[in-house]
């Protein structure tokens, strides 16, 4: 396999690599499949990204879909197609055009825009501005500062100034006492 780095600015093209380091500014422009990468400054991916490993430091900009199983970024991130990963962790802002299929996510923000979000453990935790969500669907759910319209899971934890129109639970239910909601369904 392959092995890519950009100090400064630079273009790769699409491929199967080993590994892939940016430090600067990156363009990757065709499908990819990388099994570890590593980015300081900013990468755009115009072509589906399929990742192992990666750690990202600034902002990456995935123009197609996303697929990894341990992802790590600090920054800014845009995925204009489908996200799917074994673990994603985010500190930093989001912006998810997409649906997300995830084992583990886990957001620290100042705002954050999600789709539709599956998955098995979600957590997202909003600083400064509420994130927004369309529909959560895990088996373990914590969210603080955040609006949308449906969560569903079997734990369900909701704290700050959240708000949503449904709630739906199988366990249990836990609520801050800012939280604002329409309706709550036991399942």
């Amino acid at each position: 396999m392959e092995e890519a780095k950009i100090v400064g600015s630079g273009i790769i093209n699409g491929g199967t690599y080993k590994n892939i380091r940016v430090a600067g500014s990156g363009k990757i422009t065709g499908p990819i499949q990388i099994d570890d990468f590593n980015v300081a400054g900013s990468c755009v991916f115009l072509e589906d990204a399929n990742i192992k490993i990666g750690h990202a430091s600034g902002s990456c900009r995935f123009q197609k879909d996303l697929k990894g199983n341990e992802l790590h970024f600090s920054g800014a991130l845009t995925v204009i197609g489908e996200t799917e990963s074994e673990r994603l962790h985010l500190s930093g802002r989001g912006t998810f055009n997409g649906d997300m299929n995830v084992g583990l996510l886990r957001v620290k923000t100042k705002e954050c825009v999600f789709q539709n979000v599956y998955g098995d453990h979600i957590f997202i935790e909003s600083k400064h501005e509420q994130s927004k969500v369309k529909d959560i669907e895990a088996t373990q759910i914590e969210v603080i500062n955040v609006i949308g319209n449906r969560l569903s899971g079997d734990e369900v934890i909701v704290r700050g100034s959240s708000e949503f129109t449904v709630i739906e639970y199988r366990q249990s239910l836990e609520l801050g006492k800012s939280v604002r909601v329409e309706r709550i369904i036991h399942l």
